[in-house]
């Protein structure tokens, strides 16, 4: 075994320096952070994304200060509205009538303008909406007099016959049904849905939709939509059985749904329902029993009832398992999610989808909290609502999936790897690249394109990393941020937030007794991590017997001026291993020793269970000792999961970035014949595909390279699945080995290992189609 495995690294290294300056970096020296510490931080224009002609030109004053940080702005920092500064919309009307696949629409608007402004034309966002009349009433709308509008590059412009402070609009005009899950949009006979978020509003009605503009009352009347049922955010207005109470806030937050669909069960008596479309049986269990769960820890968890948020709100929730679109969805009292996370069966053969599921589920029902209730101010705090729905939402997925004390069930998944997985190891992936944008950009963003790709972006997975780590950061006794949602529901309900709101909210519970002492201010510390792209890695050496020396960069696939970043620190040595003490001991913004930490040539790890958002590089002698732990069947296990994962996802992008020799990964990969975690083997297979997809094209097109050996590497490192694990479902399968199944067995196949093929055309081939598997 000892000589294949030297033979199959033989192979790999020649091949690698064979296509490594075509492919892969060459090892290059970072710039510590004793070597200047200031980047220029600027917001990144995605030029092909943006009409150059209807780009609106910002002026902000920019200041530069330590750390390529930037000062947080207040509210009056920041332009009131993109379109037309000086102008409000005190009152929305909007009255929506179906015509089969067109859709006729009669907006009232109350229209306001400041003396200084009153003397220039009204104008609204738009987009896709075909106007047809314009009637304009000076004040009241005793006497509505007809304009013609200018309707240029989705701007409805209208000149007002005379300057007053207040005018009355009458806009009538059409729009199509969409079917893309944005405006509003249906489905065949099964519903029609409605959502505004973030900048769709303007698809449905002329409106002003930055979040900001607060002092609002939206009202919706829709007729004849052709369904049985009809719910929006809030109650029914009196006798009507069409027209909903107003809503104060931004146009942002409305949504509405009618449908067709089967109340199937009711996973909360008189609060919850859950929809499915009519036919559908014996398949919402799982998710019925999941958003029960939810709905109740939420409730805890904020400390803010659900049923209560506001006047006139549905009381319920009503759930609809939708067939057609995944999109996010931020209205009160409705949620609209993807079919196949709501529907499953319970076995551990629909594990993966399970795994999904109940994370899409927790992070759609939190948005009620945190996307509702709270809203960012300008969409670049967008960041401080995703990071608080996620934090929540795998909080309460965890909980539902922890048995009780001194029990085991081995249908649950691990969702404490799941997040440091999917979450953190996903986003130090994407935060390395250098188009990465901050989590808070430099400037306020109001063009749809730029807020769409914003967030939708790495702020859904780098702000609650971020968030985890400070959390560990902040106290051990107490999840301060959890507290600090809590008190931004209670002091900013309904009213936007910054992230300035978030720093202080933070600050205020880590200045009681429970906060850790570890940093001055909540706010020095979360600066540089928020308004920086990417993140720190650490370099650990030696020092002489039994001390090591720390020394930061900042990490990327590219070089990039050093940011000084606090870094908390955790670690654990082969002399006495403790992986499950997650809280900080020390924060380090310079470089540092760490005396008398190890001792009889033992390893050192840093990181524990990859809960910090940074990398960690060892010294060869140090590397040298954890691969040898690694490859030894009974040292293997003190390691914990996700620090064996995060090791060698940190060697393969160490190296990536030329930071690292490929010879530690290559090492480390080895010794995968031993493993049988899923945690590892998503962090194998994630680098692993990088390399094979840039090595098998070269290895193709070369007589000279072995073509079969990234097969014959597999080979050696799948052994220990093939073994304990095997290719075939067992009905003693825990669900984290079915997840490692699922996983190893799609990367295996892909690359035509046969024992995997074989084992997949058993599973799946029926004897009586003729037709090929």
């Amino acid at each position: 075994m000892a000589r294949l495995k030297t033979k199959c690294v033989i192979i790999l290294y020649s091949l690698i320096v064979s296509v490594s300056s075509r492919f892969l970096p060459s090892v290059h020296k970072s710039t510590s952070i004793n070597q200047g510490a200031y980047i220029p931080f600027q917001t990144e224009v995605l030029q092909d994304a943006l009409d150059v002609e209807t780009r609106e030109e910002i002026e902000i004053k920019e200041l530069s200060v330590p750390n390529g940080t930037h000062r947080i702005e207040t509210r009056s920092d920041i332009t009131a509205s993109s379109i037309r500064n000086g102008q409000s919309v005190s009152r929305y009307d909007i009255i929506i009538t179906r015509e089969d696949n067109n859709i006729r629409v009669k907006a009232v608007l109350e229209v306001k303008v400041t003396d200084e402004t009153r003397g220039g034309p009204l104008r609204f966002h738009l987009h896709g909406i075909n106007v047809e009349t314009v009637l304009i009433g000076l004040v009241t709308d005793a006497h509505m007099m007809p304009v013609t509008p200018n309707n240029f590059n989705d701007i409805l412009e209208i000149w007002p016959p005379s300057p007053v402070d207040t005018y009355i609009l009458h806009i009538n005009y059409d729009l199509p049904l969409r079917k893309d899950g944005v405006g509003l949009y249906a489905h065949n006979e099964e519903y029609i849905a409605m959502n505004l978020h973030p900048t769709n509003a303007r698809r449905v009605f002329p409106c002003m939709d930055e979040p900001n503009l607060r002092s609002v009352a939206v009202t919706f009347n829709f007729i004849d939509m052709g369904f049985e049922h009809l719910m929006t955010n809030t109650a029914l207005a009196g006798d009507s059985e069409t027209t909903f109470q107003p809503l104060q806030g931004p146009v942002h937050r409305w949504a509405m749904v009618a449908h067709s669909m089967n109340n199937i069960v009711n996973p909360v008596p008189n609060l919850v329902s859950l929809y499915v479309r009519r036919g559908i049986l014996n398949q919402d269990q799982y998710g019925s029993v999941a958003i029960s769960s939810y709905y109740v820890a939420l409730n805890t968890w904020t400390g803010l009832d659900h049923s209560q948020i506001i006047e006139h709100q549905d009381g319920g929730l009503h759930v609809m398992a939708v067939p057609d679109v995944h999109r996010d969805w931020y209205g009160l009292s409705t949620l609209c999610i993807w079919e196949p996370f709501i529907l499953m069966e319970n076995n551990n053969n629909a594990v993966k989808q399970r795994k999904l599921a109940l994370v899409t589920i927790a992070e759609g029902m939190a948005r009620q909290w945190f996307g509702w209730i709270l809203y960012p101010d300008n969409w670049r705090d967008q960041w401080v609502i995703a990071g608080l729905a996620s934090y929540a939402g795998y909080e309460v997925a965890k909980n539902f999936q922890t048995p009780p004390p001194e029990q085991e069930d081995p249908s649950l998944i691990d969702m404490n790897a799941m997040f440091t997985l999917d979450v953190i190891q996903e986003s130090l992936l994407y935060d390395a690249y250098v188009d990465a944008d901050p989590l808070r950009l430099a400037n306020a963003i109001f063009n749809p394109d730029q807020i769409r790709l914003h967030i939708d972006g790495l702020i859904k997975t780098k702000a609650p990393a971020l968030l985890r780590m400070t959390r560990l950061l902040l106290s051990r006794q107490t999840d301060l941020v959890q507290n600090a949602a809590q008190g931004l529901l209670r002091s900013s309900a309904s009213t936007p937030v910054t992230t300035r709101n978030l720093y202080d909210s933070l600050n205020a519970g880590y200045k009681t007794p429970v906060g850790s002492g570890l940093i001055d201010n909540v706010e020095d510390f979360l600066r540089p991590w928020v308004e920086n792209s990417g993140y720190p890695y650490l370099t650990v050496n030696l020092l002489g017997n039994s001390g090591v020396t720390i020394t930061q960069h900042r990490f990327g696939f590219s070089n990039r001026d050093s940011v000084a970043y606090a870094v908390p620190l955790t670690f654990t040595t082969g002399n006495n291993p403790n992986f499950e003490d997650l809280f900080p001991t020390r924060v380090e913004q310079n470089n540092a020793m760490i005396n008398d930490v190890i001792f009889d040539d033992c390893w050192i790890i840093f990181n524990l269970q990859g809960q910090g958002y940074y990398r960690v590089n060892y010294d060869d002698e140090l590397w040298n000792r954890l691969i040898e732990a690694l490859g030894d069947e009974e040292t293997r296990d003190d390691i914990h999961p996700l620090n064996r994962a995060s090791l060698l996802d940190d060697a393969f992008n160490l190296a990536r970035a030329g930071i690292l020799g490929y010879d530690v990964p290559f090492e480390m990969v080895l010794t995968m014949e031993l493993e049988t975690e899923y945690a590892v083997w998503k962090a194998y297979i994630r680098n692993m595909e990088f390399i094979r997809k840039r090595l098998m094209p070269f290895v193709d097109d070369d007589d000279d390279l072995n073509e079969n050996i990234y097969w014959r590497l597999l080979r050696r490192a799948i052994v220990a699945v093939e073994e304990e694990i095997g290719w075939e479902p067992d009905g003693e399968d825990t669900a984290m080995m079915s997840l490692t199944r699922g996983l190893v067995m799609e990367h295996a196949c892909k690359i035509g290992y046969e024992t995997c093929v074989a084992a997949a055309v058993d599973i799946f081939f029926n004897p009586n189609d003729e037709e090929e598997v």
